[in-house]
């Protein structure tokens, strides 16, 4: 993703980021639902990242609490869902 947006952007000057480049590529009409896509991406991602490091902390250091597991990759979901939503709409 960062070599496609670098290569785009310098093809094409505009600010904005990847919204920009994506409304440019395919058209204003298309590039929010291009950027909604990528977004829930970002999310299905984060999903799995959570579950990795609550295995991955468990493994550390054995998880007594019967939801800790879930509760540690719903944390980290629910940072990094914070972040994607706040940076969105910035």
């Amino acid at each position: 993703m960062a070599l496609a947006t670098a290569e785009m952007a310098s093809a094409i000057p505009v600010e904005g980021g990847f919204l920009s480049l994506e409304s440019h590529r395919v058209r204003r009409l298309l590039g929010l639902p291009v950027r909604l896509v990528e977004l829930d991406g970002t999310f299905l991602m984060s999903g799995a990242y959570g579950v990795m490091l609550a295995d991955y902390i468990g493994q550390l250091a054995p998880i007594q609490i019967k939801w800790g597991h879930w509760l540690i990759a719903f944390a980290f979901l629910a940072t990094v869902a914070y972040l994607n939503i706040r940076a969105f709409a910035w």
